[in-house]
């Protein structure tokens, strides 16, 4: 068991990669998302969601083939690029449903 700790307020959502087991990816009540080496526990890549300085990141899942994150807080719906790998995260411009 791990227990993946960095969050400033509490962990709302977590997924897994659907292709790597070994990364897990967890939003909080800060709008912070964190992606974390689950073997480790080291925390890769930390981001707050912008344009929402103290909105919740309520629900997130991957695409089926692992590049793209979307996830929602407050009012919008964000996309999230992986690219090169987790530790590059790159937000596209928020959509409002």
């Amino acid at each position: 068991v791990q227990t993946l700790v960095g969050h400033a307020r509490t962990p709302w959502t977590v997924k897994f990669h659907p292709h790597s087991n070994d990364i897990v990816v967890s939003g909080a009540l800060d709008s912070e998302i964190r992606i974390w080496n689950r073997l480790t526990g080291e925390c890769v890549v930390a981001r707050t969601v912008s344009g929402t300085s103290s909105a919740a990141v309520s629900s997130m899942s991957f695409h089926s083939r692992g590049r793209v994150l979307v996830l929602s807080s407050a009012h919008h719906v964000y996309s999230w690029g992986l690219v090169g790998g987790p530790a590059r995260l790159q937000q596209s411009s928020p959509r409002s449903p």
